[in-house]
Parts: C-alpha cells; sequence; structure tokens
C-alpha cells in the first residue's frame, strides 16, 4: 500500500529482455521477481528457436511477447527491432536487459573506475545495479517518478566518476 515514504508509481514500464545465453534465464526470471509489484509488459528476444525456453518464460510471464532476431549487433541490434515493434508512447520507462557471457575469458580480469572485474562480477553488477531488490526496484522507479530530467540509471559501480 502506497504511502508517504512509499508513494505509489505510476509510470507505464516495458521491459526488454534479449537473450542470447539461454542458460542466465532462470537467473534474470529471479531478478525480475524483484519488480513483480509493479505492471510491466516483457518483451523478449532470443536468436534461435527454443520452445522449453519459451515455455519457461511464458510461464513466469504469459502475456510476454516473444519473438527471434538476428544474431547481429549484440544487444543492440535486438534493442533496435523491439523499438520498432512498439508504441513507445505507450510506456513512461524502458528497462533493457541482456544477458552476459559469466564464462568468457575466465580468470581474466579487468579494472574499471578503480575497481577489479571478471567477466562474472561484472555481470552480477549490471543486474544487482538495477534488479538487486525490491526496494532498489522501488527507489529507481521513485526516482524516474519525481525527475523528469533523469534519463538513465545503472550500477554505481561501473558509472565513471567523470562529468
Amino acid at each position: 500500500m502506497p504511502t508517504e515514504s512509499h508513494p505509489k508509481i505510476s509510470q507505464r514500464l516495458a521491459v526488454h529482455l534479449h537473450i542470447y545465453y539461454e542458460d542466465m534465464w532462470e537467473e534474470i526470471r529471479e531478478y525480475l521477481e524483484n519488480i513483480k509489484d509493479y505492471p510491466y509488459d516483457l518483451y523478449v528476444t532470443l536468436t534461435k528457436d527454443n520452445p522449453e525456453l519459451t515455455a519457461k518464460i511464458k510461464a513466469f510471464s504469459p502475456n510476454a511477447t516473444i519473438w527471434l532476431v538476428e544474431n547481429r549487433g549484440y544487444d543492440v541490434g535486438p534493442f533496435i527491432d523491439f523499438l520498432h515493434h512498439i508504441d513507445l508512447d505507450s510506456y513512461d520507462l524502458i528497462l533493457k536487459l541482456h544477458t552476459k557471457n559469466k564464462t568468457k575469458n575466465k580468470g581474466n580480469s579487468f579494472h574499471l573506475n578503480g575497481y577489479r572485474f571478471t567477466q562474472a562480477l561484472w555481470t552480477n553488477h549490471l543486474f544487482k545495479g538495477l534488479l538487486a531488490s525490491p526496494r532498489l526496484a522501488r527507489k529507481i522507479l521513485f526516482h524516474f517518478q519525481s525527475d523528469a530530467t533523469l534519463g538513465m540509471c545503472g550500477a554505481k559501480t561501473l558509472l565513471s566518476a567523470e562529468k
């Protein structure tokens, strides 16, 4: 129930999920559970037909829209395809998610903004920075609702400190 400290979130939300690494569905589903209290439309793009995965997605979100896209443009090509499939005027916010290869360069690491990341740690920060908990999701949605100048958000550790 909305209160002064927990106001009602009224934005219309579209979630675009591009799944290339199909084994990540269960993990992403758990993150999506953190926005279950907010109505959203789920759009999923896949690069190959997978009836088992499609059934799992539909079991989670019966109204999900799922379609195949060419495997090109990494996650950006499917996102542009998604933008052409929806009526942008029907939504206030778009949550863009995509899978990452957690095993790529396993053991290797890189530095970003003073932090050392492996591929798996980077992936975890990407998701946790947006959907770590229902409380975080609510906080982010509230910030978008209360600040019309806010255009994008992500994990603090992955954002550059430079302005």
